[in-house]
């Protein structure tokens, strides 16, 4: 939707400044033609005068409006209108007249009896600046709704994941807690102290989701965190469901942060290395480095690769490889870090080997201080 958009954008304002390009030229060159026709006018006029010898030729030229400058046939100026009164100066116009065509020869009884040098009127010179203008003007716009575009839309994004959020931990923390008094009264009432204890472990799961979920439509509370705690935090919850899968983790580094949530972007990684291996992976491994002020970490796993035509859209919604996913995993993930001002990409997918690269803002201990 957002590359849409700012592509009808894009083509909007370029058939703005081409047309107004085309227009501005059109009506340059028709201005262009009425002054060559009137000064061809002018011409003929000035050769009588010169022949007849009459007065009247300085009076003509006080009413011409256009910059002109007559010489006689031995190159001597004889009139100037509209240029400073600079002789170096206007022998520079002449040169810059003469390359570019400025100019009507004057022949009476095809002898030749000097030249006309016209120039342009201002009005030209500021309407070819036109196109340039409205060049800028329609960038800055575009710019400005660029800006207000991409605003809009993670308005939307915002919206929609506080609305997500906040709506299912509503929905599922009355039944929740519900559920959490029912086993109160199971443990007064139960013998069986492995089953409690295993319900209890899976209300405390539910009550984690909810959690997230209700971190995820608000502002996290931002500590400093140890990713190689967060990272191992999310092996050992999935434990149980990844006995056949190894994970190793390496390295370490203290981002600005929410524990739980950056254990969840952990989880969702393992999860999904495990349920894509479809036989064939070797387990993961977890890079976590430093670099200047973030922490860079790097999620590998060997399974079968990520096919080309996901790639493309796999940070968007309803994106998965698994025939029961609801192609949300890599959602949150983004999600999460870029509530930490982080971002996630993927750098490499082939058989073999599936490589994330994730960048998370670094604590400084300095700035607390």
């Amino acid at each position: 939707m957002r590359i849409r958009t700012e592509i009808l954008l894009s083509i909007s304002f370029l058939l703005i400044v081409v047309v107004s390009y085309v227009v501005s030229n059109i009506a340059i060159n028709n201005i262009r033609s009425d002054i060559r026709k009137y000064t061809d006018v002018l011409a003929r006029n000035i050769t009588e005068l010169m022949i007849s010898g009459s007065p009247r030729l300085d009076t003509l030229m006080n009413y011409v409006e256009i910059p002109i400058v007559l010489v006689d046939n031995e190159g001597n100026i004889r009139y100037v209108r509209g240029y400073p009164r600079d002789m170096d100066f206007v022998s520079r116009e002449i040169e810059k007249l003469r390359r570019r065509g400025n100019y009507i020869d004057i022949y009476y009884d095809e002898f030749y009896i000097g030249r006309l040098y016209f120039g342009e009127p201002r009005s030209i010179r500021y309407l070819s600046l036109l196109p340039w203008i409205l060049l800028v003007v329609v960038l800055i716009t575009f710019f400005l709704m660029f800006l207000s575009v991409r605003g809009a839309i993670r308005y939307e994004s915002e919206r929609f994941w506080n609305i997500f959020a906040k709506g299912l931990a509503h929905q599922l923390g009355n039944p929740v807690t519900s559920l959490n008094a029912y086993l109160e009264i199971l443990k007064r009432k139960c013998d069986d102290d492995g089953e409690i204890s295993a319900m209890e472990e899976a209300m405390e799961r539910v009550n984690s989701i909810l959690r997230r979920f209700s971190k995820i439509g608000s502002k996290p509370s931002m500590v400093p965190v140890s990713l190689k705690r967060a990272a191992l935090r999310a092996v050992d919850s999935l434990r149980v469901r990844i006995r056949d899968f190894p994970v190793s983790v390496e390295g370490d580094c203290t981002a600005y942060g929410d524990e739980e949530l950056l254990t969840w972007v952990f989880e969702n990684f393992i999860k999904n290395a495990y349920e894509s291996r479809k036989g064939e992976g070797d387990g993961m491994r977890i890079k976590i480095g430093e670099s200047g002020n973030s922490c860079i970490v790097e999620v590998e796993d060997y399974g079968s690769g990520i096919p080309p035509d996901v790639r493309r859209n796999l940070f968007q919604r309803d994106i998965t490889t698994k025939e029961e996913g609801w192609g949300i995993g890599l959602i949150l993930v983004r999600r999460i870090l870029e509530m930490h001002g982080g971002s996630v990409k993927l750098e490499e997918s082939r058989r073999g080997l599936t490589r994330f690269r994730m960048v998370i803002p670094r604590f400084d201990s300095s700035s607390e201080s």
